[in-house]
């Protein structure tokens, strides 16, 4: 009888293992196709590991099956059949919830999968299940694959699995690629006068978070202080890899493409950093979000280039990070945690964003130098900083309004953390400023985009000014020169890469569609007077074309359009696309944007609506703003 119950046992669990680590090996291999170019293989480890483990684990379930069904019927079932039902269980079971997982990520922008897409993913599994069953179940009981139904061979060929991948994996595990430093080198005569530039771009950091109480940003004080302030700074998209691509590029996520999940920054675009790079500028990056990687290609042009990876559950490394198995673990043990009280886990705060760069200036300080950093410290989950509150006679406390039962305030945790921000970025100034390098250092400051802290979402398709609109701030060199001044036309966040190139000497990049901060607002052609923002949520894409007084948001795909005047309406609570009165203003945005589509989305990817008709009313009111080139084909029968 335990003969029996051994052998009605053991197959269903060798057969799961198996199927978890096919499961684990076929997510991962897709993982490592999204990379641009890190091969970090360490993600193939960790995913035969976790989902061997896992697949063990519902092993054992199916086994206790197996011998309900082996004492049931006084003998046990065919090895053969036991062990390939339950490869196919585990291995079906757990493809059919990678699928939809990674559908939803990679391919539906998070949105959830519609029905028919789930109805067909499952029919595929159950073909694959009918097919593999005959050839599975024959093979093991007539070929040599019959090792597999003893322990030595299914746990050998699991062992050896392991092994395998951990040789793709060994040296990658650590690092990032680009990660290499570069030998010091003399400033190039040319550059002698040009000063070194750092660029501290900041994720979630909002227009009305900026300038806080000087006790809690003193650093901010400071630079608000001696800098010129854009106060209607508009980014390109309320999502990080899209506005931080537009701010190296120079271009509108339209035109260089990084705008979906699994998408990267292309080849064919020139960032600032390669244009300073061949310039003779030392260039140096140090990010934390796993958006902005080598991964995705946003290490080109940079000398140096680093990810501050977070101290992600089980040590996981980026390729890893991105596992079905390891997100829902990831995420269990994030509610089992509580609020965090530390920021490591989800990104590497500004204190050692900072420490990293002040390592990094100690080599290359003595040269001309692009550095560029970034700070998270302003997004989710919010860290409480009660030691900063209380050097600062605890503004965060007053900002929730007193402490309640319920703790403070989302906008009190957010403001605490941008003074923890400050924080960190004061410890890089004190340094530049003890060794005589702020005196020769341009220094730009801005949020990537904003954030949400009201329970209730605002309109507008994920493009309101809550999340577009940024700080923005430069201080030249001689802090002298512009402290102080206030700009309140609107700017866009391609324009930094140019300005950068102008304060280096340096010629513009390719393609670049952002016009210097230096130039007169005045002396700016009408075009450049606009700003296209995009969002993205599966297939559907939506668009908002702003100036300094009107907005227009257009949903996509049949969603409705959206106009705002923000002069009387900052805060976009009044949608005047039904009224009326504002219909010419309605046809003038949408010409606009049609616009700025045609001009600008000319990218790796076209946006869907850039070719569409124009009619009669269109072609009337591009004439009237002066709007002729790129149009006068497809107006030319109006």
């Amino acid at each position: 009888m335990s003969g029996s119950i051994r052998s009605a046992a053991v197959p269903p669990i060798l057969g799961a293992l198996l199927g978890g680590a096919s499961v684990g090996l076929v997510e991962s291999l897709h993982v490592l196709t999204q990379a641009f170019g890190t091969k970090d293989y360490s993600g193939l480890v960790q995913a035969v590991l976790l989902y061997g483990g896992a697949g063990l684990l519902a092993g054992l379930v199916l086994s206790v099956v197996a011998v309900l069904i082996s004492v049931a019927f006084q003998e046990p079932p065919e090895p053969a059949r036991s062990w390939t039902v339950a490869w196919l269980v585990v291995f079906c079971g757990g493809g059919l919830a990678v699928a939809e997982f990674v559908g939803e990520r990679d391919f539906s922008g998070g949105a959830a999968l519609s029905d028919a897409d789930r109805l067909g993913i499952a029919l595929a599994f159950g073909l694959f299940a009918a097919v593999m069953y005959l050839f599975t179940r024959n093979a093991l009981k007539k070929t040599f694959f019959s090792f597999l139904l003893h322990p030595l061979g299914s746990v050998g060929v699991y062992l050896a699995l392991v092994a395998f991948t951990l040789l793709f994996a060994v040296g990658t595990m650590i690092n990032n690629r680009a990660g290499q430093d570069v030998a010091p080198r003399p400033i190039a005569e040319s550059l002698l006068d040009r000063p070194n530039l750092l660029m501290i771009v900041v994720d979630d950091l909002r227009a009305d978070g900026f300038e806080q109480d000087p006790l809690l940003t003193p650093t901010l004080a400071r630079l608000t202080a001696e800098s010129t302030v854009y106060e209607q700074a508009i980014a390109h998209s309320p999502s990080t890899r899209p506005s931080f691509a537009s701010v190296l590029s120079s271009q509108v996520p339209c035109a260089h493409g990084a705008i979906g999940p699994t998408a990267v920054l292309p080849d064919s675009v020139e960032t600032i950093a390669e244009v300073l790079g061949d310039y003779g500028y030392t260039t140096g990056a140090f990010v934390t979000s796993v958006d902005a990687t080598a991964s995705f290609n946003f290490d080109q042009g940079f000398d140096t280039f680093r990810f501050l990876r977070p101290r992600w559950v089980l040590r996981a490394g980026e390729a890893e990070y991105r596992l079905m198995l390891y997100d829902a673990i990831r995420r269990a043990w994030e509610r089992s945690s509580g609020r965090p009280t530390v920021s490591d886990r989800y990104y590497r705060d500004a204190p050692r964003v900072s420490s990293e760069a002040i390592d990094w200036l100690r080599r290359h300080g003595g040269e001309r130098w692009f550095l560029m950093l970034e700070y998270r410290d302003p997004s989710r989950p919010f860290v409480e900083h009660p030691e900063l509150a209380r050097a600062a006679g605890d503004p965060v406390a007053q900002a929730s309004g007193g402490s309640g039962s319920s703790g403070p305030s989302a906008e009190a945790l957010y403001r605490g953390e941008v003074g923890w921000m400050d924080r960190g970025l004061g410890e890089l100034l004190a340094y530049m400023d003890g060794r005589d390098l702020l005196d020769r250092t341009a220094v730009v400051v801005m949020g990537l985009h904003g954030t949400t802290l009201d329970a209730e979402p605002r309109r507008g398709a994920g493009l309101s000014d809550e999340l577009l609109r940024v700080p923005l701030l430069i201080r030249a060199p001689d802090a002298d020169v512009h402290s102080g001044r206030r700009v309140g036309d609107p700017v866009r966040l391609v324009d930094v890469a140019p300005t950068l190139a102008q304060l280096a000497g340096a010629p513009e990049g390719g393609g670049w569609q952002g016009t210097s901060l230096t130039r007169e607002y005045a002396l700016r052609g009408p075009l450049e007077r606009l700003t296209l923002a995009e969002s993205r949520r599966g297939a559907i894409v939506a668009s908002a074309v702003r100036d300094g007084a009107w907005k227009l948001v257009d949903g996509g795909a049949g969603n409705p359009t959206e106009l705002y005047y923000l002069t009387d309406d900052p805060d976009e609570r009044d949608d005047l696309s039904r009224r009326p009165g504002a219909a010419w203003k309605l046809e003038e945005k949408r010409a606009q944007l049609a616009t700025l589509r045609e001009t600008l989305c000319v990218g790796p990817v076209q946006t869907h609506a850039s070719q569409r008709e124009l009619t009669v009313e269109d072609c009337v009111v591009l004439r009237r703003l002066g709007y002729q080139e790129g149009f006068s084909e497809r107006c030319r029968s109006h």
